[in-house]
């Protein structure tokens, strides 16, 4: 079926920029996962390296207040990697093609229709999406957070 819609071009290029963010946001979203494995390692070198010498030498509440506080910084940050880790089963990166195929046998698809409807679909994914992304995004500032804390807590600890 031949497509000579005037806007043949504009809905090819709003289906190419909405494949290249939503490709984006999924490359963002593995990255965030990686980092919080990156910190997760972190977190949990700190807690070996300082926890297994204080628990060992020191006894004074100052420093059983800071060790406790510490392993709860660390779980608390591992509770937290784990959810960024976690698969979600809402995220939407690809999209349904059973309706396009059922169009295709009845000779009802276009290019255009193709490039519009994918398009359209892929904002409103990369919409849904984006909230989700940065509520990762915020557990992760706060893992970060609780990494520095434990060093703190571990240091106050080894004074």
């Amino acid at each position: 079926m031949p497509d000579d819609t005037p806007n043949k071009d504009s809905a090819a290029l709003l289906w190419a920029e909405a494949q290249r963010q939503i490709i984006r946001q999924e490359a963002d979203l593995n990255n965030l996962r990686n980092r919080a494995v990156a910190m997760l390692s972190v977190a949990s070198i700190v807690a070996a390296l300082f926890g297994t010498r204080i628990a060992t030498e020191h006894r004074s509440l100052r420093v059983t207040a800071a060790s406790i506080a510490a392993l709860v910084f660390f779980g608390v940050g591992v509770l937290l990697s784990l959810l960024i880790l976690a698969p979600k089963k809402d995220w939407a990166f690809t999209e349904n093609l059973s309706d396009y195929f059922d169009l295709l046998k009845a000779q009802k698809l276009t290019p255009t229709s193709v490039s519009a409807n994918l398009a359209e679909h892929f904002e409103t994914s990369r919409k849904e999406n984006k909230a989700k992304i940065e509520d990762l995004y915020g557990k992760f500032l706060i893992v970060c957070a609780l990494v520095g804390l434990q060093v703190v807590a571990w240091a106050v600890a080894a004074l």
